[in-house]
This record gives structure tokens, C-alpha cells and sequence, in this order.
């Protein structure tokens, strides 16, 4: 069985970054699955070097093996030393450099110059453990993961040395930086992030985590990436949906994770729950609750109580992320907010952990093009444009739940499966089995 060496920097336990740990662990373990073993590097953050802080809490567990996968974990550094960048910049290429200078306490043109690759100095350390592994032979094709931006001059050159094939993956576009306003800043980003142009463009093939990105990296780079959605876990999820234990006595609106005071805010959904309160009356609005899991339980109770819901949202707080899948098939429904109109296909891991869960999803504010299309064609959701129509979902809802003591799933399974992970899996080892084979002469 051929193996991939694989480049992430953000795998579990770490949840920093949560879907992307979630995305690589995934692509890692179900690789196997289509007939590639994968090796993977990702960095040892348990000394407390990591933001996150799960990952040095005393009550976690490291994921289980899974057979055709090895894992390398890597002691790292985090550094603000301007000296660590340029070694980097001397071995591994003028753009990888700025990549391994810790951006903590940057200012806003420091954070220019490091092209979203504020982390810390683990490209360089990734790279000096990749070059070993390598010499030992026994890998057949690389697969980096960026951000880190530093991966694809790291992926490029290993490929180069060992003269392997390369698939480059696009998590957040490169070609632009999304969350840049208009105007010099988004021109600076832009002209600093050239120096990648080339060496994706020498890639084998080049992967992206989501239509949007593909769309915007397609077009600088004038090739088509494969989009390679996080997807979830077929086996993980059937198993929560088994032994979940929805709540009998209320309605429960779930939803997991981190929440965002400038974007995706549940203003709107918050206003609706206090609508559609209002019009099933006290009884039955005692029965109505929405259930928050994550660290941003302070944001939520401040806007809550500003929309009068407060008496219907609890704050759980933040959970082992072993113990989501259960909690989320046990919801009655399931809370997704969205991109506002305009924006697309940047739904969040969480969206496809919600299809896995078999529970009605209610995306707010509607407006992303690509969650309402997946939605329609999966039959997992509705999707809701304001609080009137968050109203109208949740009564409707809730109405059902009552006569029946349950609400029942009209979503399609086979449909819901094309966005599982064994898919994204199935799709990236078949890039990698064309790479294996020589050219046509």
C-alpha cells in the first residue's frame, strides 16, 4: 500500500482551529480506506504553547489509533524572534520565512508581512522532520495543508528534493485575504502573497476545503483545485445517533462551538426565539430552549438578554469535543448561522457534522447560497431570513415535536453521505493513485 506523507499544523487534540484539526484528522484516517497509508506531522502543543488550552487540559484524551495511520508529534516553539524567520527564509524560500515569526503581539503591518502565517516556527521544524522521514524512503507523495502559507514553499520543496508527487491543500484562500477591507490593505496582501503563485502552480494537484476558495485560487492560479469539504465521520455519527437520548420533556435548539461578535452573530435567530415564545404562549414556551456549547457563553447571555430570551437560553459551556456528536444527535434541531447574502460556500465543519447528526438544521440568516443549496438537495434543513421566519421554523417545529414527541428527520441519507469525509477521502486518493502513474510517452 503506497503512503502520503501529510503537513498540518492543526490536528487534533488542538482546537484552535477547530474544523481544521477535525478536516485533517479525517482525510488522515479515512485515506486508508482507499488503499493509502498516511504518515502524519503535526505539532506536540501540550507544553502549554497553544492558544486553545485543551490541549494541555489534564482531562482530554488524544484521538484513538486508527489502523494505516501514524502520527508524528512534534515538539514546537511558539517564538516572536525575527532571527527564527530568517533562518527559515535561508533554508526553506523567501516567503516561508515570515511564517515562523509568532504574531501574538504584531501590529497590523507585521501581520501584512506575515501573510496570515502568524503562528509559530513549526513550518521550519515540520520540514527538518519531513526531510528525515523522507530519507528513509517508504513515502510516495506529499500533502501539505495552508494555512500556514509557509506549507506550500515547505510541500514544494520537499517534492522537489525527493522528487515526489505534491498535493497542495487551500484552506483559506491565498490569492486574497477575505477579511481584509477594500482599498491598500487588501493591495498589500495581495502583492506579498505572490511569491506562492509559482510554486502552487507547480503542484500535482491542489485541493481546496471549500467551493469558495476553489473559485477565488482557481481563477489567480488558472487551474481547478478539488474541493475536499470537511465532511464528518460515517461510523463516529452513526454510532451518537444510537446512543443519543433526545430530551422528551423539551424542545432543544442546539448549537456547538465558537461564536463571533462581528459576523454569523444569533441576533437574529435570538429575536425569533423570543417571537416564537411569544406566540406559543407561556406553557409551551416553557418547554422551548436553546442549548449553547462552546467557550463564548458570556457574548451569548449579553445578547440574549438584550433580545428578553435570556430565560431560554442556557449556557453549557465548553465540552470534551468527543462528547459533541451525542449531544448534537440528541438535539431536537440544530442552529447554523450562515454568511450574510452575497457570501458562499464557507459554511464551517460544523455544517456537515450537522447533516451526520440526522437533525433538522435552521440556517440564519439564509443568505449563503451554498448552505441553501446543499440543504435543499439533502432535505437536511430550512433556512430562516429574519426573526419573523425564525418564528414561523420554530413553531412549526416545536408544533410538530408536540403531537408526536419527536421530530422526526426528512433528510435523504445517500444524499447526506456525498459530503461525508470518506468522500472527501475517496476524491484525494484518487489524485494521488493519477500521480503514481508515468506519464504517457
Amino acid at each position: 500500500m503506497p503512503t502520503a506523507l501529510m503537513l498540518a499544523q492543526w490536528y487534533p487534540p488542538c482546537q484552535a482551529w477547530p474544523t481544521a484539526a477535525t478536516r485533517a484528522r479525517l482525510l488522515a484516517t479515512q485515506l486508508p480506506r482507499h488503499g493509502w497509508q498516511t504518515i502524519v506531522l503535526a505539532p506536540d502543543m501540550t507544553g502549554g504553547s497553544c492558544r486553545c488550552g485543551w490541549c494541555s487540559d489534564p482531562d482530554r484524551a488524544d484521538p484513538p489509533p486508527v489502523p494505516g495511520t501514524t502520527v508524528h508529534r512534534i515538539p514546537v516553539r511558539r517564538s516572536a524572534l525575527r532571527a527564527a524567520a530568517a533562518l527559515v527564509r535561508r533554508r526553506d524560500g523567501p516567503a516561508a520565512g515570515p511564517a515562523s515569526f509568532d504574531g501574538a503581539s504584531t501590529s497590523l503591518a507585521q501581520a501584512v508581512w506575515l501573510l496570515g502565517d502568524a503562528h509559530s516556527n513549526w513550518p521550519r521544524v515540520a520540514a527538518a522532520h519531513a526531510r528525515r522521514l523522507l530519507a528513509r524512503g517508504g513515502v510516495d507523495a506529499i500533502w501539505t495543508t495552508s494555512a500556514p502559507f509557509a506549507h506550500v514553499h515547505v510541500g514544494h520543496r520537499l517534492a522537489e528534493e525527493h522528487e515526489l508527487p505534491w498535493v497542495a491543500d487551500l484552506r483559506d484562500p491565498v490569492s486574497t485575504d477575505v477579511t481584509a477591507p477594500p482599498g491598500w490593505l487588501e493591495r498589500a496582501v495581495r502583492a506579498r502573497r505572490v511569491p506562492y503563485r509559482r510554486p502552487l502552480q507547480a503542484a500535482t494537484a491542489i485541493t481546496a476545503a471549500t467551493g469558495q476558495v476553489a473559485a477565488l485560487d482557481g481563477a489567480w492560479l488558472g487551474r481547478e483545485p478539488v474541493v475536499l469539504v470537511p465532511g464528518f465521520d460515517d461510523a463516529e455519527w452513526a454510532e451518537a445517533r444510537r446512543t443519543a437520548e433526545p430530551n422528551p420533556d423539551r424542545f432543544e435548539i442546539v448549537f456547538t462551538g465558537k461564536l463571533y461578535e462581528n459576523y454569523r452573530r444569533p441576533d437574529t435567530f435570538l429575536r425569533g426565539l423570543r417571537l416564537a415564545a411569544d406566540r406559543l404562549g407561556s406553557e409551551d414556551a416553557g418547554r422551548l430552549r436553546f442549548l449553547y456549547y462552546g467557550r463564548s457563553g458570556g457574548f451569548l447571555r449579553g445578547v440574549a438578554e438584550a433580545a428578553g430570551v435570556s430565560h431560554l437560553v442556557e449556557d453549557r459551556g465548553f465540552v470534551d469535543p468527543a462528547a459533541v456528536p451525542v449531544i448534537t444527535a440528541g438535539a431536537g434541531a440544530l442552529l447554523l448561522l450562515t454568511n450574510e447574502s452575497g457570501d458562499s460556500g464557507v459554511p464551517g465543519g460544523k455544517f456537515f457534522e450537522y447533516l451526520a447528526a440526522h437533525r433538522p438544521v435552521l440556517a440564519v440568516p439564509g443568505g449563503d447560497r451554498y448552505v441553501a443549496s446543499v440543504l435543499s438537495r439533502t432535505g437536511g434543513g430550512r433556512i430562516a431570513d429574519d426573526e419573523q421566519q425564525v418564528a414561523d421554523r420554530l413553531v412549526e417545529w416545536f408544533t410538530a415535536w408536540r403531537a408526536a414527541g419527536a421530530l422526526p428527520f426528512a433528510g435523504d441519507p445517500s444524499a447526506i453521505e456525498e459530503f461525508s469525509a470518506a468522500t472527501s477521502a475517496g476524491r484525494l486518493a484518487e489524485l494521488l493513485d493519477a500521480a503514481m502513474v508515468p506519464p504517457a510517452q
